[in-house]
């Protein structure tokens, strides 16, 4: 689940918003990119890929299936 943003600039912001990433939305781990540490994730049932940069600006809240 993600519960907040290390980055709050307006950039990152907007690109949150344009992909429909919000607080309290659930996000699942697909498949981790050994080369450049990317995601792929399914979130509202959707998949999307993530680059180390935007993950590592995603405070996110594990929970068990």
């Amino acid at each position: 689940i993600c519960v907040g943003v290390k980055d709050s600039s307006a950039v990152f912001l907007r690109f949150l918003d344009k992909n429909n990433i919000a607080l309290g939305n659930k996000m699942q781990i697909v498949e981790k990119e050994e080369f450049d540490n990317s995601l792929r994730i399914y979130i509202d049932q959707r998949e999307l890929n993530l680059s180390q940069q935007i993950a590592s600006n995603l405070y996110v809240k594990m929970i068990k299936l």
